[in-house]
């Protein structure tokens, strides 16, 4: 009868639903200048991006940027309600948005919420979050309190490569770890993100569903050396056009031994978000 009861209560979680609107997300600061629009054939703008200015500036599919706005992590899903709502999903769409100049920084939160209350006004979006059981990769703390040599804390935050860095060149490797942008380049990855915006970047290099649950807060810079075959056995992205170099260690060791980070598969519950209203889209 115990048995039956945890049971019982554990699916309960696991069903248990999170209703959201994007009605809140009007009531939020706006883009001073705004254009999304679905993108060309061939559009010329690169992979969607905020800039360390505030902008949101590139090209993604309509699923990806509402995950951005929502904050929906690489190991969680975003479904479509209806055939309807998943067609818009993988849509290709431009953004070109642009907060309004201050005398303060504007915080990543901030435009995230921007991007909330575009979506609603130009998708009239609606949204609500789910739970699931899953299999999933997590990320997490070796050792509590200690990080790796290749993950330290970056509380200044992302700035944009300068003017001629090449990933071949040993002068910009700190820009490199720095840049607000991840590059993988001959088996050394480095950018400067959360944990949680780095997570989802491997979910996507990866096409794994893989979690952030080492605890820790804020923005961190990455510098780490992982064997090409391991990121690369189901990636998307083309290689590149320099060799790989040789007897670089496999994803588990590299992020075991470099940042201080443990990678297993475990039975986690993950949140789901159910996009229950999408489009037409409202034209700039």
């Amino acid at each position: 009868m115990r048995l039956l009861i945890a049971a019982t209560c554990m699916l309960a979680a696991v069903s248990a639903t999170i209703v959201l609107t994007a009605q809140h997300s009007l009531d939020s600061p706006a883009f001073e200048v705004a254009s999304i629009r679905f993108a060309p054939e061939r559009s010329t703008l690169g992979p969607l991006q905020i800039t360390a200015s505030g902008q949101v500036v590139g090209r993604l599919n309509l699923g990806g940027i509402i995950g951005m706005a929502y904050g929906v992590e690489g190991g969680e899903r975003i479904i479509g309600a209806s055939a309807d709502v998943s067609k818009y999903l993988n849509r290709q769409v431009e953004v070109r948005a642009k907060p309004a100049d201050t005398a303060s920084a504007i915080s990543r939160a901030d435009i995230l919420a921007m991007t909330r209350r575009l979506l609603a006004e130009r998708f009239s979006l609606q949204v609500r979050f789910d739970t699931e059981l899953a299999n999933v990769m997590v990320l997490r703390l070796a050792k509590p309190g200690v990080l790796g040599p290749g993950l330290r804390p970056a509380p200044e935050g992302c700035s944009r490569l300068p003017p001629g860095a090449r990933p071949d060149d040993a002068s910009y490797a700190e820009a490199y770890q720095r840049n607000c942008n991840f590059t993988n380049f001959r088996e050394r990855v480095r950018g400067t993100s959360t944990l949680a915006e780095f997570a989802n970047w491997l979910s996507s290099y990866t096409r794994s569903r893989i979690l952030e649950r080492t605890g820790l807060e804020g923005t961190f810079a990455i510098d780490v050396k992982v064997s090409q075959a391991s990121l690369f056995r189901m990636s998307r992205e083309p290689r590149n056009a320099y060799p790989p170099e040789t007897g670089a260690p496999s994803f588990v060791d590299a992020f075991n031994d470099q940042l201080g980070l443990i990678v297993r598969r475990e039975s986690q519950p993950v949140r789901m978000l159910v996009v229950e209203r999408l489009g037409p889209l409202i034209e700039n």
